[in-house]
């Protein structure tokens, strides 16, 4: 089957067919994208995802500035605040849901396992 293609390309085929009710998807499968890049969907270890969330949690929350007119007219701001546990799980759970829309499109097997199987929840209870 086609494992071996790259995240990039699959999740940019998801992203450009995503018509779900989350506003910030297609923003956390960039951030996948650009963690990811071009490694092959079935060489994903469950290591690279945690990675990645480490990743996210150092830069924190972010607060969008205006610098004009238009959707591209924004940049991002660190606030210096930390992300919430449930933040960080919707991150995490992005690529769970690339994996669960490539295997609805027949662009990764049905077999496939998904690298965020293992992986660590975070806890609610901290909130």
């Amino acid at each position: 089957m086609k494992t071996h293609q790259s995240f990039s390309k699959i999740a940019s085929i998801v992203i450009a067919q995503y018509k779900g009710n989350d506003p910030s998807f297609k923003n956390r499968a960039s951030f996948w994208i650009d963690h990811l890049g071009d490694l092959p969907f079935d060489q994903i270890t469950p290591d690279d995802i945690e990675e990645g969330l480490a990743k996210y949690i150092a830069r924190g929350k972010l607060k969008v500035i205006r610098v004009g007119h238009g959707p591209g007219a924004v940049e991002f701001e660190s606030t210096g605040k930390p992300l919430s546990p449930a933040t960080i799980n919707r991150m995490r759970i992005a690529v769970s849901s690339i994996v669960k829309f490539a295997k609805e499109k027949y662009l990764l097997p049905n077999t496939y396992i998904s690298p965020v199987k293992g992986t660590r929840r975070q806890n609610l209870q901290e909130i």
